[in-house]
């Protein structure tokens, strides 16, 4: 299975601003909501990404059991947990402390009750004992189809573990550098990289190193990809944040927050509705305190 057709999505019980992940990620922005709490807000946002993704027949397996820690950031199960093809989930190694406390044996459970069982569990957390780091389908984009997986390092993406995945998932592992405007490493590949089985959603300007921007466009093409570039203030919009869903007749969504669907530009949307159906949701809370979008709320199960 190249591209899923059931989603995990985990229900924030304590979103909120998260100082820690905050040195890293230049997404995030600090709300100070009137008469009503950021928490309430998230939860109100997901509750209606998750019907409106429902509605279109994709399965979303939405956790809601009690969170004991105060974790801000437990919307975003797609760091820490990992459903890949071949039956196989992993657990990922998590830069900051108080996300560590994200990874939950109770999801996985609540996976394998909802009838997607995998035959095998891989925990790479130990690695954090290391500072070794590699933030699951945040710091990866995968490309099943063409048996390719990209990722731009940085203090969240360890080559070392880059690589060791893609052995372990059989895919060509490209790695490369990319920094925003101001010269910071991007600290997740997928806020600037999304790949569906038609398209190559880029911001080549983030990529600085011709060698690696060329070597990139290359293995694209390679993959019979229609590459559509983005601007560098398009990726602040999170408009390379997109995720490629299947209903079970094969009808294929491109999911995206209304931010990022509003960044494209006519000619960019009119290439993207030609392979896909635009689904739009509205997130506008998480993303801008989480420094996360639609992509990242997200964990596709390939089996």
């Amino acid at each position: 299975m190249d591209t899923p057709s059931t989603l995990l999505m985990v229900k924030p019980q304590h979103f909120g601003y998260n100082p820690e992940t905050a040195k890293t990620n230049t997404f995030q922005k600090e709300l100070k909501p009137n008469g009503i709490s950021l928490s309430d807000l998230a939860i109100q946002e997901y509750d209606s990404a998750v019907k409106k993704i429902r509605e279109t027949g994709i399965e979303v397996l939405s956790f809601e059991g009690n969170q004991k820690e105060i974790i801000p950031d437990a919307i975003f199960p797609n760091n820490w947990v990992g459903f890949h093809p071949n039956k196989m989930a992993i657990l990922y190694p998590m830069t900051h402390h108080n996300r560590r406390l994200e990874r939950n044996s109770e999801v996985l459970d609540f996976v394998k009750n909802s009838g997607h069982v995998f035959n095998e569990l891989i925990d790479l957390s130990g690695y954090e004992k290391e500072n070794l780091f590699l933030e699951g389908t945040g710091s990866m984009v995968f490309d099943y189809k063409n048996k390719r997986v990209y990722g731009c390092i940085s203090p969240r993406t360890s080559l070392k573990l880059f690589t060791k995945v893609a052995g372990l998932l059989n895919v060509k592992p490209i790695s490369f550098t990319a920094s925003d405007t101001k010269g910071n490493l991007i600290y997740h590949t997928n806020v600037i990289l999304t790949i569906t089985e038609k398209l190559a959603i880029i911001c080549l300007d983030c990529i600085g190193n011709e060698l690696e921007r060329v070597s990139i466009i290359d293995e694209l093409k390679n993959s019979n990809l229609e590459i559509i570039s983005i601007s560098q203030n398009q990726v602040t919009q999170f408009a390379g944040n997109l995720f490629e869903v299947k209903n079970p007749s094969g009808k294929s969504y491109l999911i995206g927050s209304e931010t990022a669907w509003d960044a494209f530009t006519k000619h960019q949307l009119e290439t993207i509705k030609s392979f896909h159906h635009p689904l739009k949701l509205s997130i506008p809370t998480i993303e801008t305190v989480g420094g996360g979008s639609a992509r990242c709320m997200l964990a596709g199960v390939y089996y």
